[in-house]
């Protein structure tokens, strides 16, 4: 099997990860969980893999309990969920073209209430 080489990046990390065609391969990412926002329901969750210079294709988008999987990811792509400030994702049955430079975003749904 052809070697398959990924790289990863959040924040201020990144790295590279090496799998084989049909094998399975983990893309780390973590976040800091406030303790006031610490309702899962408002974190979203963005994986993305870079196709061109500013230029991305969606791949997972997660909103609390509710998870998106994109084009020919559908099937392949689940949350890893190893903890509450986990956004990793594992990749399954790698192929050739999952070949390339993945980014994770998380961001806070912040709600904001008025009165007067």
């Amino acid at each position: 099997y052809p070697t398959i080489v990924i790289g990863w990046h959040w924040g201020s990390d990144s790295g590279k990860a090496v799998t084989h065609r049909d094998s399975s391969i983990t893309l780390p990412c973590r976040f800091h969980q406030e303790p006031e926002n610490d309702d899962p329901a408002r974190i979203r969750i963005k994986w993305t893999k870079v196709t061109d210079v500013l230029q991305f294709q969606d791949v997972f988008v997660a909103l609390g309990r509710r998870q998106r999987v994109f084009g020919p990811y559908r099937g392949r792509v689940f949350l890893e969920q190893a903890g509450p400030a986990d956004a990793s994702v594992i990749i399954q049955n790698v192929t050739l073209e999952d070949y390339g430079r993945y980014e994770c975003q998380e961001h806070w749904n912040i709600v904001s209430h008025f009165s007067h």
